[in-house]
């Protein structure tokens, strides 16, 4: 076992003694709670990584050692919180003082910056596999006629998606995630759908799904896609404990997810960023947060209209009161706050993850001669970002923008465009909640190109590991 899988373990260690030792203090409980729920978190993400290849990268042994060190300390803070007379602390820098919720509230924000630092350097949506799909779906295909009517959609018979996929054969998979695959068929009236199977054991009642399903199929905007209907397998929705497959019907989109298409040209990409803005600002009026907002859920039709796909649906099978880190491909597009305390959800978490796909959007156009130029996507884009605005007064001013980009998907007359939008990005994915816009205000920033932006300030985990390549 290397010193970064030792490492992990360790932490996993501390953050259970914590979670145990934070239900029986007598003072300081508000902060022990929050130091409690941070450390769920932190094991949840850790789990994660556990798995993956960047687990072993040099650069994650550092942070998870300053992880290490901030959870031992978190520890000691709560542990102390358990005895109940204190005259003071001797706690880090061997200073007496009586503050124990300040320590305490350092400690947490060490927690965060180092989960921060941990998912840009680990680049968790790349680096974690995906489960392979090993042939046929073993789907149980009895229609229960006990199963009760989702109202407002059509119910499929599973028996015609089944035709529709071939039998959900690995031929007709245009895309998997953690939990899903999606499949292309073709239906008796020989129109194409895109048909996802949830593969999740889910207990949730009809209820809960009835309006998860009928608050999606009201929602009316071009850029929205279309979801046709849906068809139950297996258990049944009355069934408290029962099991089965959900599958969701919605129209094809031939030109595959923003996440897919590379080779797009700057005027495509810039409308694609606009409509998807103004999907967002609909559905945030509509007072609906997406909560799963990533490229891979924008697809794209015939004319490269995009269309926001996987919210509401997506929300009734993972809701919660207490929302847990499921799928490691949205990791890369999650909020700060919804990634240390899971009930934090609020439009601004879809600001930040609509951020984080303007700057991925933007840095695919860098030039890729060399491939250890080439910045990495998601939140790496964040990182690269930055470094672009660090390098302003010298590199981009000496060469221009036109040395970071390959400009045969970008004029050099659109850079400024395209510089105002990665101020934007920024903007979007600022550390702070306040600190972001509202969906409304980015639509005005994207339609003016000419009023004044904002200036973001720089999060301090994207300044802590080795500067990211800008591409030049």
């Amino acid at each position: 076992m290397d010193n970064s899988q030792l490492l992990v373990e360790r932490i996993a260690q501390i953050a259970s003694a914590i979670k145990d030792a934070a239900e029986t203090v007598p003072r300081n409980q508000e902060e022990c709670r929050h130091i409690q729920k941070i450390v769920v978190r932190l094991s949840e993400l850790l789990t994660l990584l556990k798995g993956s290849e960047m687990l072993k990268h040099p650069a994650m042994e550092p942070i998870l050692t300053d992880l290490l060190d901030a959870v031992d300390r978190a520890h000691k803070l709560v542990t102390y919180s358990q005895q109940r007379h204190v005259v003071y602390l001797i706690c880090g820098d061997c200073t007496p003082t009586r503050n124990l919720s300040k320590q305490m509230h350092h400690a947490r924000d060490d927690i965060t910056r180092g989960i921060m630092l941990a998912v840009f350097s680990a680049n968790t949506v790349t680096a974690i596999h995906r489960p392979a799909h090993n042939g046929q779906s073993d789907l149980d295909l009895v229609h229960e006629k006990s199963f009760g009517r989702l109202s407002g959609f059509k119910e499929f018979d599973p028996v015609e998606l089944k035709t529709a996929t071939g039998h959900f054969s690995d031929q007709h998979i245009i895309g998997q995630g953690h939990f899903a695959t999606v499949y292309k068929g073709v239906l008796n009236n020989r129109i194409d759908v895109s048909i996802k199977d949830h593969v999740r054991s889910i207990e949730f009642s009809v209820e809960r799904a009835s309006d998860g399903l009928s608050f999606v199929s009201k929602l009316e905007h071009e850029n929205i896609a279309k979801l046709l209907g849906y068809a139950r397998v297996g258990g049944g929705f009355d069934q408290p404990d029962g099991k089965f497959h959900l599958l969701v019907v919605q129209e094809y989109m031939p030109n595959g997810s923003l996440e897919s298409s590379r080779r797009i040209d700057w005027s495509t990409r810039f409308r694609i960023i606009k409509e998807t803005a103004s999907a967002l600002c609909y559905i945030h009026e509509q007072r609906i947060i997406h909560s799963n907002l990533k490229s891979s859920n924008i697809l794209l039709d015939t004319d490269m209209k995009p269309k926001i796909c996987d919210f509401g649906v997506g929300r009734v099978l993972d809701h919660d009161d207490n929302l847990t880190i499921q799928d490691p491909g949205s990791v890369g597009y999650m909020a700060p706050e919804y990634l240390v305390d899971a009930t934090s959800v609020t439009t601004k978490c879809d600001v930040y993850a609509f951020g984080v796909i303007i700057l991925e959007t933007i840095s695919r156009m860098c030039k890729s001669g060399n491939a250890e130029k080439e910045p990495a996507c998601r939140q790496a884009s964040i990182e690269w970002a930055w470094e672009v605005q660090r390098q302003k007064n010298f590199f981009v001013k000496k060469h221009g923008m036109k040395d970071l980009f390959d400009l045969s998907m970008c004029e050099e007359s659109q850079l400024k465009q395209v510089e105002r939008c990665m101020h934007i990005g920024l903007l979007c994915t600022q550390y702070k909640p306040e600190d972001r816009p509202t969906m409304p205000d980015i639509l005005k920033m994207l339609n003016h190109g000419q009023k004044k932006l904002p200036t973001p300030k720089q999060p301090s985990y994207t300044k802590r590991r080795a500067p990211a390549s800008t591409g030049c």
